[in-house]
């Protein structure tokens, strides 16, 4: 049953990532800020594929947990955490790069 909730939970992080930043990236390339607009779109690209990557392999620790597994408790700890030190990382880079999305213009 956790292991269907986080799967879940992936999914719609990963979903709202992509919905957000793509507005995000809409709003500053209208904006005349191409460059965050990539920057955002980067990480649209990299939600989808990493959120991807996740949702198959906690998938797979589903079905291996209903086939009675017995390491199928452990790997979605592993794709817990990984998924945690992704986020981390995506956040690091969007905070890193918010003095660059509101810098001054002269």
């Amino acid at each position: 049953m956790a292991t269907r909730l986080l799967r879940g939970l992936f999914h719609v992080c990963f979903r709202v990532v992509v919905v957000l930043c793509s507005v995000g990236a809409v709003a500053f390339a209208r904006a005349g800020k191409p460059d965050v607009a990539i920057g955002l779109v980067l990480i649209v690209a990299m939600a989808l594929l990493v959120g991807r990557f996740f949702v198959r392999q906690l998938d797979a620790q589903i079905a291996a947990s209903d086939a009675s597994d017995p390491q199928a408790t452990r790997s979605p700890r592993r794709l817990h955490v990984g998924g945690l030190l992704y986020n981390l990382v995506q956040l690091g880079a969007i905070i890193a790069s918010v003095p660059h999305m509101f810098a001054a213009t002269t």
